[in-house]
């Protein structure tokens, strides 16, 4: 499990285990995560995510969370990919 802030946040945190990374807007809710990504196949699992803004919004120290791309790898040596969009706030994308 890894705990971490999102990038250029001041109140959003990456919430990481084997089985699924969650994002949270302390500032909206501490319960319920704004993003929820899960594995497609159930039996594998995360190894490590991270979060990169768009190169266009880069240079806005307060671009929103729907300015960040989730990545995530897994045991297998998958990378999956994600927009936090508002399409998949609170569904798993």
């Amino acid at each position: 499990m890894s705990v971490q802030w999102v990038p250029y946040t001041v109140n959003c945190v990456v919430v990481a285990t084997n089985k699924f990374v969650k994002i949270f807007d302390l500032a909206q809710d501490t319960i319920s995560p704004a993003y929820f990504f899960s594995l497609p196949d159930p039996s594998n699992a995360v190894v490590a995510c991270t979060l990169a803004r768009h190169e266009s919004s880069a240079e806005q120290s307060t671009a929103a969370m729907s300015d960040l791309t989730l990545f995530v790898q897994t045991l297998d040596g998958i990378i999956y990919s994600q927009g936090t969009s508002r399409n998949c706030s609170s569904f798993a994308c």
